[in-house]
């Protein structure tokens, strides 16, 4: 990777003016969130970027970087039928720009106050409503509104090319926008790659050059599935006798726990036994990235009640993806079923309790 050039650094005020200034130009009167447009960052990584506010709620652009972050985009918006969304948000691989009132923000007092101020020295007007820009990072699963300087700059220099791309497509029909590299309204990239989409390449004097690129092909399935490495606890469930199939979901509750380095939500697998008990296994820690820690529980969970179940059956591709590897190690099939209402009906009250 070619090393970051240094005049295209830039401080958080200088974020947040080039985020007021875009703000003004309403990019989304003019795109939707289908058609996306790359740009040349300064470590020579591409960002694809995204628009939002095109059905007239919630403004924002979003910044993927490289494959690995587009693909999240990729899936979120190819996502099979039946994918719980809360789940995929939790893969998510990116950075938006998003404007919120003041009121509904998750804004400090002390960032509302920056924000005016660098509006006041810029002399820029503020828009009405959601005027405030706030900027989140999602790291698949751990989501943070401090952003490091590398982001900042990267995040700024999409933002900077939504400036450009906004004074370019004014007015476009959607046959001028194709000649741009700008795919049909509506049509979103294909996980095959191949789409034309317009780049913008920053030079030194801080204009773009402009040509088009074609998506890469996605990095694949949305769900990466953990390792269980606790061969002995797969050897002594094995020594059980078998019970009958239980019902089965790992999932993210939707209630955030504080970090260091953000919030996070933590994981939990819910269980229905063949006796339509309910029983829940959570992790203990603070570590984002829990899976291994929850499938050991789980098996320690089984031990204890000496339950030994011939199958799981799932609903979904997240709880399939999870515990693809303990249902291999410790032979228990995996089955994904479309309809298990006794879940249904824990999950739906577990999500009740904690506001979702």
């Amino acid at each position: 990777m070619a090393p970051r050039h240094s005049s295209f650094f830039m401080t958080k005020e200088e974020l947040i003016a080039v985020a007021l200034q875009f703000r003004i130009q309403k990019l989304w009167e003019e795109l939707d969130d289908s058609m996306i447009f790359g740009v040349r960052l300064p470590d020579a990584e591409t960002g694809y970027c995204c628009v939002m506010g095109n059905g007239g709620q919630h403004y924002a652009l979003g910044l993927y970087k490289g494959v690995s972050g587009f693909s999240t985009y990729i899936n979120s918006v190819n996502r099979a039928p039946g994918t719980d969304s809360f789940e995929m948000f939790m893969t998510y691989d990116c950075m938006n720009c998003d404007y919120e009132n003041a009121s509904e923000s998750n804004l400090t007092s002390a960032q509302k106050k920056q924000i005016r101020a660098v509006a006041n020295e810029c002399n820029i007007k503020m828009c009405r409503p959601n005027g405030y820009p706030e900027f989140i990072r999602y790291d698949r699963g751990v989501i943070r509104t401090e952003l490091n300087d590398e982001e900042i700059s990267d995040l700024g220099i999409a933002l900077k090319a939504g400036i450009e791309v906004a004074s370019r497509v004014k007015g476009m029909t959607l046959e001028e926008l194709g000649k741009l590299g700008f795919g049909e309204d509506g049509y979103y990239p294909s996980p095959a790659g191949g789409d034309r989409i317009p780049m913008l390449d920053i030079q030194d004097d801080g204009s773009f050059k402009w040509s088009v690129a074609l998506t890469p092909k996605s990095e694949g399935d949305s769900f990466s599935t953990p390792v269980f490495g606790n061969l002995l606890a797969a050897g002594r469930l094995k020594t059980m006798k078998r019970v009958g199939p239980f019902q089965c979901k790992a999932m993210h509750m939707p209630a955030p726990v504080k970090i260091k380095e953000g919030v996070f939500y933590p994981l939990i697998i819910v269980f229905v036994n063949d006796e339509g008990m309910m029983y829940p296994v959570m992790q203990k820690s603070n570590d984002p990235h829990a899976e291994e820690e929850l499938l050991n529980q789980l098996a320690f969970t089984l031990i204890s009640m000496e339950s030994y179940p011939d199958a799981f059956l799932v609903d979904d591709a997240y709880s399939e993806a999870f515990l693809k590897d303990f249902c291999k190690k410790t032979e228990i099939k995996l089955k994904k079923d479309g309809y298990l209402p006794e879940l249904e009906e824990v999950v739906h009250m577990l999500r009740s309790q904690f506001g979702r």
